[in-house]
């Protein structure tokens, strides 16, 4: 595993941690009604969804495909554009 990935995974884990620990012994109306304990519930939450995107544009672009796609830019218009195949 490459040490982005790593420090990605070891912050989520923080996060989820952090987000457990917040909400530790609340039930859903005194969550509810304490204010900054929702918003830093939904910030680590955030910064969760973030880590995983970044972490799945990483690997797309790694491992599934390069980034013209599937089929490379047809030459001679200045590589805008691609024939689509049709199959």
């Amino acid at each position: 595993m490459k040490n982005k990935e790593y420090v990605s995974f070891t912050k989520m884990i923080e996060y989820i941690d952090k987000t457990i620990k917040y909400v530790n012994g609340y039930d859903f109306k005194q969550f509810c009604d304490d204010e900054k304990t929702v918003d830093a519930t939904i910030f680590a939450i955030s910064q969760i969804g973030e880590l995983v995107k970044s972490l799945i544009q990483c690997s797309y672009k790694t491992f599934l495909v390069s980034q013209e796609g599937f089929e490379p830019p047809t030459p001679g218009l200045e590589g805008l554009c691609s024939i689509q195949l049709s199959y």
